[in-house]
């Protein structure tokens, strides 16, 4: 059950994540975070203005554009708006379920696969029991032609003895030998037979081996897959949280008055731009300390009427 949770967590973050990606290229970006059950949290950046809108069970109780709080009575001045943003979550959220369940029917399928392979690993042990006894009988029947071909030998020492007899007992004995040869060939039969019998069991056996070692390696790397969606979930919630903290300072050190002034943004090891101005050495060192290094070497930042991007590299 633990798992289950897990894989449908990562397949919603995931769903998010490629949604705010596509959402970022048309209007900027939307993030919705639900903290419990029927509450939920949209912040989204529409047509040049920054909504933040909360809500309980689709019914919005608080609505903030650009910091500034609505009062519910003008709400229906932005119903158009709100209508559109209200319409992608509800799209993003029906697409993640969709996800979610075709993550459930791929995970009963390899449940599947692994009982066959099981299933599989049987069967190629129970043939290579029976061509085991398979072996055991071609070596009786050998043996038994042995016998067969010693009383031949013992009949022609009596036919020896009493020659008329010995001519009929002759006749006996060759009728002997010959059974006793088709006995041999069919005995050599019966050990190729058996022989090939347990090359194919053995062949089947190591065809289940390969199926369980590929289970084996789906899991291994299904495991790995879940744990590199975590951490991508956590460097992007360090990233905006780090994003944040700059445009915060930057406000805080009068660089700029708001964020809506801010229109374009470069810091790296060699420049530190605000709005296409060059901003002091003392500045950039500072900002470069506080901001860059471990994974973080670029800084950049790009507004526009309609589009809103920060990148990380």
């Amino acid at each position: 059950m633990k798992t289950k949770i897990i894989v449908t967590a990562v397949l919603a973050l995931m769903t998010a994540m490629q949604y705010s990606h596509a959402q970022t290229k048309r209007t900027g970006s939307v993030r919705q975070m639900t903290w419990n059950e029927g509450n939920s949290q949209i912040n989204v950046d529409f047509e040049g203005q920054r909504y933040e809108i909360k809500s309980t069970s689709g019914k919005i109780n608080e609505l903030m554009i650009d910091g500034k709080l609505i009062p519910e009575s003008d709400y229906g001045k932005y119903d158009v708006a709100l209508k559109k943003i209200m319409k992608q979550v509800e799209e993003d959220r029906k697409q993640a379920e969709i996800d979610r369940a075709a993550a459930e029917k791929d995970r009963i399928q390899a449940d599947k696969d692994r009982i066959q392979a099981d299933k599989d690993r049987a069967a190629a042990e129970r043939d290579r029991v029976q061509a085991d006894r398979d072996r055991e009988s071609a070596e009786k029947d050998r043996k038994s032609a042995e016998k067969d071909r010693l009383q031949a030998d013992k009949d022609r020492i009596d036919i020896e003895k009493n020659r008329v007899q010995g001519d009929r007992d002759r006749e006996a004995a060759q009728k002997d030998r010959l059974q006793a040869e088709r006995d041999r060939e069919a005995a050599e039969e019966d050990r190729l037979q058996a022989d090939k019998d347990r090359m194919n069991a053995e062949k089947d056996r190591m065809n289940a081996e390969k199926d369980r070692q590929q289970a084996d390696k789906d899991r291994l790397q299904a495991e790995k897959d879940r744990a590199a969606a975590e951490i991508d979930r956590k460097n992007a919630e360090e990233d905006r949280k780090l994003i944040d903290k700059l445009l915060n300072e930057l406000m805080s050190t009068n660089l700029i008055t708001d964020r809506k002034e801010l229109t374009s943004m470069i810091l790296d090891a060699t420049q530190f731009s605000i709005n296409g101005v060059k901003q002091s050495d003392a500045l950039h060192e500072q900002f470069k300390k506080k901001y860059l290094g471990t994974g973080r070497n670029k800084i950049s930042f790009r507004s526009t009427e309609t589009f809103r991007g920060i990148s990380i590299e």
